[in-house]
């Protein structure tokens, strides 16, 4: 049984906006990655946290955007956009969804 060694959080609507959210996060989904304990399940190795605007979009969205192999999809709504407003990186590692 594979452990997940990996949590990604990416923006599947935008591919701009997901390459700017991907860097300004990757320190926290590390560090989320790092501290769970070693959940094993039985294929995938990864978790990937769809962030979107609204959870209606996802059927309308292609599954190629959100589809990694080996990885456990999940969607969020998140004003990405808020997100982006903040001023300080204290404030972006306090957002709750």
């Amino acid at each position: 049984m594979p452990i997940i060694k990996d949590i990604q959080l990416l923006v599947p609507e935008d591919r701009d906006t997901n390459r700017i959210f991907f860097h300004q996060t990757r320190s926290i989904s590390f560090l989320y990655s790092r501290l769970l304990p070693n959940l094993k399940i039985k294929e995938d190795k990864g978790i990937l946290i769809n962030c979107v605007s609204n959870l209606s979009k996802i059927d309308s969205m292609d599954s190629d955007l959100y589809t990694m192999f080996n990885y456990f999809s999940v969607f969020v709504k998140v004003d990405v956009n808020k997100f982006f407003c903040l001023s300080s990186d204290l404030q972006k590692k306090a957002v709750r969804t």
